[in-house]
């Protein structure tokens, strides 16, 4: 296995139409991809992360190497960082439990959304299209939910919103019921 200190500094090859080939390292792409990608989707779907963006690329960082690890091994990848074993769970309070908050996290931040970032930062072996890359792009949405700041989100409040009336309705629905059949 690759240490640590190869696996940040490894060359990945750009994948352009550029007749020059240009390279970047393991660390540089990833802290591409967190500026230029994650942090601009998570600021559009009104979400703050719970690290710095800097500790944002380092778990991911962490998931890639282990991620390689584990496919050179041939076998599936477990390895969660400490945000990612450590998530917390809404305030009793709320309305929104955090299987809500991470499906309504999926539906502003769809499938499409990680296709286009894919496709953006095209570099060889982590995002060309390959069976290793095909794994991280579909583990790297439940990376990034795992540093959001979900409790106080913007998206958060409007999902409480979106929560709460429904509830709402719900109550008025089994109050007209219960209401309709006294009356029949």
């Amino acid at each position: 296995m690759t240490s640590w200190n190869s696996f940040l500094k490894q060359q990945h090859e750009v994948l352009t139409n550029s007749p020059q080939t240009l390279w970047i390292t393991s660390y540089n792409w990833v802290e591409t991809v967190v500026r230029d990608g994650i942090l601009p989707a998570l600021k559009q779907a009104g979400y703050s992360l719970n690290v710095e963006p800097s500790g944002l690329a380092s778990c991911i960082l962490n998931v890639l190497y282990r991620h390689q690890y584990d496919y050179q091994k041939g076998r599936f990848t477990f390895y969660r960082c400490c945000h990612g074993r450590g998530v917390t769970h809404p305030p009793p309070n709320a309305n929104a439990r955090l299987e809500d908050q991470i499906e309504y996290f999926h539906e502003l931040l769809p499938t499409s959304v990680w296709e286009e970032m894919h496709a953006r930062f095209p570099v060889r072996f982590f995002a060309d299209g390959g069976m290793f890359a095909e794994r991280i792009w579909m583990d790297l949405p439940h990376v990034v939910a795992w540093h959001v700041r979900f409790n106080e989100s913007a998206a958060n409040r409007a999902l409480e919103d979106r929560l709460r009336h429904l509830d709402e309705e719900e109550e008025e629905g089994e109050e007209g019921g219960a209401n309709q059949s006294h009356h029949d």
